[in-house]
């Protein structure tokens, strides 16, 4: 990775005070393209890289520059004068010497390849939906490039190809209402139209009238995107970084059954499925799938290099940064790459005919303050379809579903075999995806 050679070349004749040092690069070259009511809209592109440091002396510091064109040596200087700020009194762990490279150059797809996928799309949503108020499309290849060198020798780059799609409908025939989604891909021609026209359909099938009679304890069933909702936190809950500060509800447990066994709850670092992966995290080791939950077990836990020498094993590359919604973040922290509750054998329109008396919850809000990741507590603003003998009886908005995330888990009586996925917001620094789920029973409140 070019962005890198001053930095590899210095880290054999370290400056005067650094006994060890590190620099990764993280470069997202990102080209946009899409419609708007039918017009081309959202024609972009853009190139940021961004170079973050670690120098160790008696503690390790660390910084980030976005200029290309700053000395190494100067930039390695800043990061050991910032160990002064760090909380561990000791040098943080690096890892030593490993080659390797699958960062082959890769060439973007041309606008009009973009272009072509999201009229493809809008031709598939306006076969359902005619004549709709508004449509936004908008398709984002980004082509992300990760290098790392240390003085120890480790040299690592890789490229992946991250394709996002968003799309936006609004319709004012008989009330004014509006859905948004967006899913990934590693390709273009990978994006899956159906998955948008199928959650289109089943749209256009809420009722639009409403039913207030929703308090108290009901069957449920979630909708997969309530589910990643809980997720973009409850990942916290299954790192090694928090489990060893006992801030978790599940400290203790490793091992044990906590969860219904149509539970499993994964990190997956690379898959077709999906456009997000990594071949090795930001400290350079190798990233592997994570399965914290296995058939409702907790099985293990998500860790970096730190938090895996304090529980005496090896990391699962699960180190990262960037996961501040306002800035770039230094510090090296248990971050996941693909965090998902893995799909299940069920329908989802089982899932809702079995909706005797219960509710679906269709679309929930709040998605970083609704969960309390030490004690698991959650109460996360949401509206539903009320069911009543069976069939849907109106639209209930303004209600709350409370509870405790383990006692979700624990509830759950079927996984769907659908699957929705949800990146993080602005700093897309890793997605979720979860499954539709029928929870035994839920708590609302208005």
């Amino acid at each position: 990775m070019k962005e890198l050679e001053a930095y590899r070349n210095i880290m054999t004749d370290l400056p005067e005070g650094i006994l060890e040092a590190e620099a990764e690069a993280e470069k997202n070259d990102r080209i946009s393209a899409g419609l708007i009511d039918g017009s081309v809209s959202g024609m972009s592109a853009s190139d940021k890289t961004a170079i973050f440091v670690r120098a160790s002396g008696r503690k390790t510091g660390t910084t980030y520059t976005q200029n290309l064109e700053a000395d190494p040596a100067e930039v390695l200087l800043e990061a050991l004068a910032n160990a002064k700020y760090g909380q561990e009194e000791k040098p943080e762990i690096m890892n030593s010497a490993v080659k390797m490279s699958d960062g082959k150059d890769r060439e973007h797809a041309s606008l009009e390849t973009l272009l072509q996928k999201a009229e493809e799309l809008e031709k598939a949503i306006r076969e359902i939906v005619p004549e709709p108020s508004h449509m936004e499309i908008l398709i984002t290849e980004n082509l992300r490039t990760v290098g790392i060198v240390n003085s120890l020798g480790l040299d690592r780059t890789y490229t992946r190809r991250i394709v996002e799609t968003s799309l936006q409908v609004t319709m004012e025939k008989d009330v004014h209402r509006s859905l948004e989604l967006e899913t990934s891909a590693g390709t273009v021609a990978g994006i899956p139209v159906s998955y948008f026209t199928k959650k289109m359909a089943e749209w256009l099938l809420w009722p639009l009238h409403n039913n207030s009679s929703t308090v108290g304890a009901l069957p449920a069933v979630l909708d997969g995107g309530v589910v990643c909702n809980i997720l973009l936190t409850a990942w916290l809950m299954f790192s090694g970084y928090q489990y060893q500060r006992q801030n978790t509800p599940f400290y203790g447990k490793l091992g044990e059954k906590l969860f219904s066994p149509l539970v499993t709850l994964s990190d997956i670092p690379d898959s077709s499925d999906y456009g997000y992966g990594r071949s090795f995290d930001c400290e350079g080791s190798t990233c592997r799938r994570v399965d914290v939950v296995k058939d409702g077990i907790f099985k293990e836990l998500m860790h970096n290099l730190a938090t895996a020498a304090s529980a005496g094993c090896e990391s699962t590359g699960n180190a990262g940064r960037d996961v501040n919604l306002i800035s770039d973040q230094t510090e090296v922290r248990v971050i996941p790459s693909h965090f998902t509750l893995c799909r299940g054998s069920s329908k989802k329109e089982d899932m809702l005919n079995r909706l005797e008396d219960g509710i679906y919850i269709c679309e929930s809000f709040d998605m970083f303050h609704c969960l309390n990741t030490a004690s698991g507590d959650y109460t996360i603003p949401c509206k539903g379809i009320r069911y009543q003998k069976g069939k849907p009886a109106g639209m209930v908005e303004g209600i709350t579903l409370n509870g405790n995330l383990a006692d979700l888990l624990k509830d759950i009586e079927m996984v769907a075999d659908d699957k929705t996925t949800v990146s993080m917001v602005m700093s897309k620094s890793f997605e979720v995806s979860a499954s539709s789920v029928y929870v035994k029973k839920v708590n609302i409140s208005m």
